[in-house]
C-alpha cells in the first residue's frame, strides 16, 4: 500500500488526532494515522461463541445494516430534529469464550433448535417428543441412512449410557406462562462424534411437520428472532445455580425420594449433586406442565411415580438440565431460577 501524499496525508493525521471517543464508550481514546503496517500479534486462538463464555460481544444481525442506512437518511434530512431517542441502539449481544479460557467440560449439546409455527398445549408434551423422534428417525435415514444407537437407543448393553433428548420447550416461569410449547430441541450426550452431530442436526432441521396424537404444527429452524423466549436457547442455556422442572420429572424408582435419591438422578443426568431440594406433586414454577397419569406414563410400561423438583447447586450449572428416567422423552426439563422474572 503506498501512503498518501503529504498534503493528504496531514490532513487525516489532523482528523484522526480530533478524534477522543469510540462509539459510545466513556474512556477517551487516542488515534493515529500509521503509514507502515504493523507486525502481527502472536498466534493466540480466536474467540469462540460459548454461552458459558466470559466475554459479551455485540454481533450485527441480518437487516441491521438497511437500519441503519434509514437512520442516516433520517439524520441527513432532519438533522438535529432526530433525536437519539427515535433511533434505539442495536444490540444483540454474545457469549464468547477467550482463547485462554480453559477448554470447556464436554456436557453434551444441542444440535438443533427449532420453532413451531402454532403453541402446542403442554398437556401434549409426551405426543410431541414422540412425533419429533420418529421424524428425526426418519429423516435421518432417508437422508443419511441408518440412524446411530444414540438417537433411537437400541443397542446398548449394560447401565451408565446416555441417549438422544428430544426436548419439547414449554413457556414457563413468568407470571403470564400457560405452559404452551413454542419450540423443540435435540440434544446429544457427551462424546458424540462431530459427524454424527452433523448428521442429526441436518435431520432435525429437515423437518417440515409434525401431525399426530392430537398434534398438527408446522416446524422450521430457529432464526436469531428473540421471541417467543420459550423458544430461545438462552432460555434454557444459561448457568444457574437453582433449576425447577418445567415439565415433571418421572422418578427413577419407587423409593422415597429424598436428597441421596436426587443426587442419584443428577448423577445419571451428567450434572453435579444438589446442596438442596424440594420436591411437590403439583407444579413449583408459574406455567409449569401439572400432568395426569395418563400424560406421563407409556402404554405398555410400567408406571412410575413422577413430581416436579426444585434443584439448587453448590456453582452455577448450564443448562439444558434435565432429570429423572424420561430424559430422552423431555420430561424433567428444567428452567434457570437465578435472575427470575
Amino acid at each position: 500500500m503506498t501512503p498518501p501524499n503529504g498534503t493528504i496525508l496531514e490532513a487525516l493525521q489532523r482528523r484522526a488526532a480530533r478524534v477522543g471517543y469510540l462509539g459510545s464508550a466513556d474512556s477517551p481514546v487516542r488515534a493515529r494515522v500509521a503509514t507502515e503496517a504493523s507486525a502481527p500479534p502472536p498466534e493466540t486462538g480466536a474467540f469462540v461463541p460459548d454461552h458459558e463464555g466470559q466475554t459479551v460481544i455485540n454481533v450485527t444481525h441480518e437487516g441491521d445494516l438497511a437500519r441503519w442506512d434509514r437512520l442516516h437518511e433520517q439524520w441527513t434530512e432532519r438533522g438535529a430534529s432526530v433525536s437519539r431517542s427515535q433511533s434505539p441502539a442495536l444490540t444483540h449481544p454474545v457469549a464468547y469464550r477467550s482463547p485462554l479460557s480453559e477448554e470447556p467440560r464436554d456436557e453434551g449439546e444441542v444440535v438443533a433448535w427449532l420453532r413451531l409455527d402454532r403453541a402446542v398445549s403442554g398437556r401434549r408434551v409426551s405426543a410431541l417428543t414422540t412425533l419429533f423422534k420418529e421424524a428425526v428417525l426418519s429423516r435421518h435415514q432417508q437422508i443419511h441412512g441408518e440412524p446411530p444407537a444414540v438417537l433411537h437407543g437400541h443397542g446398548f448393553s449394560g447401565t451408565g449410557y446416555e441417549l438422544a433428548r428430544y426436548l419439547a420447550l414449554p413457556d414457563v416461569g413468568f407470571q403470564r406462562s400457560r405452559g404452551r410449547v413454542h419450540g423443540l430441541a435435540l440434544w446429544l450426550p457427551p462424546g458424540t462424534g462431530r459427524e454424527v452431530c452433523r448428521m442429526a442436526r441436518d435431520a432435525a432441521l429437515s423437518i417440515q411437520r409434525l401431525s399426530g396424537r392430537g398434534v398438527d404444527a408446522a416446524v422450521s429452524p430457529r432464526d436469531d428472532e428473540q421471541r417467543p423466549l420459550a423458544a430461545h436457547p438462552s432460555r434454557w442455556l444459561r448457568p444457574s445455580h437453582g433449576w425447577a422442572t418445567a415439565v415433571p420429572a418421572i422418578h427413577e424408582r419407587r423409593r422415597r425420594v429424598d436428597l441421596a435419591e436426587v443426587a442419584r438422578w443428577c448423577e445419571h443426568a451428567g450434572l453435579p449433586a444438589p446442596v438442596t431440594f424440594r420436591k411437590a406433586r403439583t407444579p413449583l414454577v408459574a406455567g409449569a406442565l401439572d400432568l395426569a397419569p395418563v400424560e406421563v406414563n407409556r402404554p405398555g410400561r410400567p408406571a412410575l411415580p413422577y413430581s416436579h423438583v426444585e434443584l439448587w447447586f453448590e456453582r452455577a450449572v448450564p443448562g439444558p438440565v434435565v432429570i429423572g428416567s424420561g430424559r430422552q422423552r423431555g420430561f424433567g426439563l428444567c428452567i434457570p431460577l437465578d435472575g427470575r422474572a
